[in-house]
């Protein structure tokens, strides 16, 4: 893991040595964080966070209105290239898991979560109650959660 928390050091402090500091303060975190680590299913991706945290702390202690900072804190909301393809994957299995729904209950999910619409609307739009619709949308999401963590 060294390398990569290394490089996520680099690209923020953007200095050779800073970036070691970085890198071996975040492994001694990740070591003292011992057997809890198991806990996590990608703990290369909290290394990388560690490192990513650290360096924008070391650049907060360093100094006030240093572009480097505003940089840095820009790509830190930036997703990596590793989460964005795992995101899109991610909604695509949840789209072909709805399209195994009943087609009421992909209609439902798809007016509270894609269109934003409030309870009170969907209920009103197929005649039905509010408290059917949110049995309906609960019975949906339980699910798909079901179905999504089958295919983990």
């Amino acid at each position: 893991m060294r390398p990569d928390i290394y490089r996520t050091a680099l690209s923020i402090v953007k200095d050779v040595e800073t970036a070691d500091d970085v890198a071996q303060d975040a492994l001694l975190k990740l070591w003292t964080m011992g057997e809890k680590l198991d806990a996590y299913d990608h703990p290369e991706a909290l290394a990388c966070v560690i490192s990513r945290n650290l360096a924008i702390s070391h650049l907060r202690r360093r100094g006030g209105g240093d572009t480097a900072l505003d940089e840095a804190l820009c790509l830190a909301t930036e997703p990596s290239p590793e989460e964005t393809v795992t995101r899109r994957e991610d909604a695509e299995h949840i789209d072909r898991l709805l399209s195994m729904l009943p087609d009421s209950q992909q209609a439902i999910l798809r007016m509270r979560h894609v269109e934003g619409m409030e309870t009170e609307e969907i209920a009103e739009l197929i005649g039905s109650t509010p408290g059917a619709v949110r049995v309906a949308l609960s019975r949906a999401r339980h699910k798909v959660k079901l179905m999504f963590i089958q295919r983990l």
